[in-house]
């Protein structure tokens, strides 16, 4: 089961990753570094259980 959940989490970070690619490309690297560290930040925060 731990191995499903690591695996879960790597793709979602792949995606994120692929994710802030395209807005680099698209915009600059600070629209990019935002977007990845913001996306993070929403995971992890998720995955912790919701509202502090």
């Amino acid at each position: 089961m731990k191995q499903t959940t690591e695996r879960r989490w790597h793709e979602v970070w792949r995606e994120q990753c692929g994710a802030a690619e395209s807005i680099r490309l698209q915009y600059s690297v600070g629209p990019a570094f935002d977007y990845a560290i913001g996306e993070k930040l929403l995971t992890l925060r998720g995955g912790v259980g919701g509202t502090p």
